[in-house]
């Protein structure tokens, strides 16, 4: 035996879903899946986001028990939203949506604020991540950082600026042991790297945007702070608002994007 099997992976994204596509008795062309994916591990945003839109469940999806599927159109364009399990391993469904053949993804979160500047219910549109999740490492080098796609990015802060929403757009420290946000990291990730939150997925999804060559973006509401001055606010109302306004934000930017993709074909 000899080639790229012997140190590639015992099995694919693509041979998992072969497989399940076998088991539910569906052709790949046969799934209710969009052209674009949203993904969150929030339930309130996935709820707000499928009542915004008027999303209906996928009947024809990979999974019977599992993540359900929830599909909207913007633009003339059907869009799918998946809700996940909170953590980075549970961007493995975000893997099998793109080798079911999604290359356009957004992920909406939540995240810890860093630096004197963000304020409990502002957003943050990552631009990139510095990755201590564990997954990424898998698919990019160690100890470097993964950035995102620039045009995406300004689409999505633009999206904010036109909702009335106040964002920043910088890095994100992604962990996967929040009990276990130092402060000398917080800190050193802050003002080294430029980090303005901290939070669990992003790293991962850059990470496989970047490795499998999907477009993708992120948007993040802060939830609470922790550096300089930390403090628990994950019930104010602040944060509460900033989860309503999610999919205002996600039309406006969907339709920027899909327009200006539309234009450029």
């Amino acid at each position: 035996m000899s080639g790229w099997r012997e140190c590639g992976p015992i099995f694919s994204p693509r041979d998992f879903v072969e497989y399940m596509l076998r088991r539910v008795g569906l052709g790949r062309e046969e799934l209710d899946l969009g052209e674009v994916a949203v993904i969150t591990p929030i339930s309130a945003m996935a709820r707000r986001i499928c009542e915004h839109f008027g999303a209906r469940r996928a009947e024809r999806w990979l999974y019977r028990q599992g993540p359900a599927l929830y599909n909207f159109e913007v633009e003339g364009v059907t869009v799918s939203a998946l809700p996940i399990p909170p953590g980075a391993p549970s961007l493995a469904y975000f893997e099998e949506l793109i080798a079911l053949g999604v290359k356009h993804a957004v992920f909406t979160g939540s995240a810890g604020g860093l630096g004197a500047d963000v304020r409990v219910g502002d957003y943050v549109v990552p631009c990139g991540a510095v990755c201590e999740d564990g997954l990424s490492q898998h698919y990019v080098p160690l100890g470097v950082p993964v950035e995102a796609d620039g045009e995406l990015v300004e689409a999505m802060r633009r999206a904010c600026e036109d909702a009335g929403a106040r964002a920043h757009v910088g890095r994100v420290w992604s962990i996967a042991a929040p009990y276990r946000e130092l402060r000398w990291k917080a800190e050193e990730y802050h003002r080294r790297w430029g980090c303005l939150a901290v939070e669990m997925e992003v790293g991962a999804f850059y990470a496989l945007a970047a490795y499998w060559s999907v477009r993708a973006v992120a948007l993040l509401a802060i939830s609470d702070l922790v550096y300089p001055r930390h403090s628990f606010d994950f019930h104010t109302e602040e944060y509460a608002r900033s989860v309503e306004r999610v999919p205002e934000v996600l039309e406006r930017y969907l339709a920027r994007a899909l327009r200006s993709t539309s234009s450029a074909s």
